[in-house]
């Protein structure tokens, strides 16, 4: 049993998306070719990056980001409401078996 072997509900936030969570509530300001994010203080980044994955978590299920091709994401989806699906995989781990080649 394979569950979605490569997608997973994970949500990092971008640093473009640190940004604009910045500027709902503080003037940016951004000095001539500096990189936005760089002008937020590296605390300001970390407690907003936080604070997005906490909003991220506390999504629906149905809501949530997932990593991953169409196909697992749709698997994801549907087994996590079933099941949870790092248990589910932890139970049935995936193995990769590399064939060693042979000099004929």
């Amino acid at each position: 049993m394979a569950l979605g072997s490569k997608a997973s509900f994970s949500y990092n936030p971008t640093d473009d998306e640190i940004v604009e969570e910045y500027k709902k509530n503080n003037r940016l300001s951004v000095a001539k070719g500096q990189n936005p994010i760089e002008a937020i203080s590296k605390d300001k980044r970390d407690r907003i990056r936080q604070q997005l994955i906490d909003e991220e978590n506390s999504k629906p299920l149905q809501e949530k980001r997932v990593a991953g091709d169409a196909s697992e994401t749709g698997v994801v989806k549907f087994v996590q409401g079933i099941a949870d699906i790092e248990k589910t995989r932890s139970q049935y781990p995936i193995f990769s078996y590399i064939e060693k080649a042979t000099g004929t």
